[in-house]
């Protein structure tokens, strides 16, 4: 090959090269755009993320501060439709290294109480080995180791549950229940409660405390048999064949602790089922106290309908009641 035609090779090599890096050099440029747009688009998510966060940190902290109560109004009563064994079992992991729980047998019914127990025992939120545990599933059982009488087919007795005073525990906190609704309202009476208890095979009626048949127990019972409060055992047992217990207050110059009762009574406040847990209507319990001749406790009816802070604002303006004792949704006091 002559000089002239290496030279024409040379210059076609060159050419050819040059359109390469011309068209290499446009793929570059066109990447490099898209790396930018890229980079543009990255950072508007970055800073669009950075302004929702709060908000989320918001909304995680709202949750957090009425989920415990949220919770346990959602959760409602336990059901206790269970066998003997499998009840004894809930209870006893729900009250596990707690010594002021404690099962007894009486009559031959195993009894679930508390002695020397504090609000912080019945709390949904423990605090364990530096670690703080949230259990409200648990903490809803203890609450029902308040006199529960478990019998070999189950549950015989289910007097009201261990209820709280406005912020005793996380769950019934200001924060946690203000806004919630008033479902039913009654009259607290100062006295001692005692709660209807009908043998599942003897079929003996009794009045007992949370402990038992204690002294208190038996003289409420002698009472009872005497007729002056009404047909109260007789009462017991019609609502104890539907599945229901029926509890009293026993209120009196023997009884009295803060107080002052010009006559001993027997007044029915509550009535319970069995296994659900949940209670009676008052105007139902009214229905069924009338017919046996027993007084129950005073329904509060303006207070129904009404927000925890607005019937708190209400009751705190009255001199004549001790007290009121109000259930929400879910089944809590």
């Amino acid at each position: 090959m002559s000089d002239g035609e290496k030279m024409t090779c040379l210059k076609q090599d060159i050419a050819e090269a040059e359109a390469d890096y011309a068209k290499a050099s446009g793929k570059v440029t066109e990447a490099e755009r898209e790396l930018r747009r890229l980079e543009t688009t990255q950072r508007q998510v970055k800073k669009e993320t950075q302004k929702i966060q709060p908000t989320t940190r918001d909304l995680v902290r709202a949750e957090n501060k009425v989920s415990l109560g949220e919770m346990s109004r959602r959760m409602g009563q336990p059901a206790l439709d269970r066998s003997r064994e499998e009840i004894i079992e809930a209870l006893t992991a729900a009250t596990s290294g707690m010594r002021v729980f404690s099962m007894k047998e009486v009559k031959g019914l195993q009894i679930f109480n508390y002695d020397g127990a504090m609000a912080r025992h019945f709390d949904g939120r423990v605090v364990k080995g530096g670690e703080v545990k949230t259990n409200i599933e648990a903490a809803m059982m203890r609450r029902e180791c308040r006199g529960l009488v478990v019998g070999r087919s189950g549950i015989v007795a289910r007097p009201m549950h261990k209820f709280f005073e406005e912020g005793q525990v996380m769950d019934t906190r200001y924060d946690q229940v203000a806004n919630a609704r008033v479902l039913d309202a009654r009259q607290k009476l100062d006295g001692t409660m005692v709660f209807g208890v009908v043998h599942p095979t003897e079929r003996w009626v009794e009045l007992w405390t949370r402990t038992g048949p204690t002294e208190p127990a038996k003289g409420a019972t002698r009472f009872a048999e005497s007729g002056a409060a009404g047909d109260i055992l007789g009462l017991v047992e019609c609502l104890d064949i539907r599945g229901l217990t029926a509890c009293f207050e026993w209120v009196g110059w023997q009884r009295k602790i803060k107080e002052v009762h010009n006559d001993t009574e027997l007044v029915m406040t509550q009535v319970r089922h069995k296994t659900s847990g949940e209670y009676m209507e008052w105007e139902s319990m009214k229905a069924w106290a009338v017919a046996h001749g027993v007084r129950c406790a005073e329904w509060a009816g303006d207070l129904v309908g009404k927000t925890v802070d607005e019937a708190s604002a209400m009751v705190m303006g009255r001199k004549d009641v001790e007290g009121v004792v109000v259930r929400i949704q879910g089944g809590g006091c």
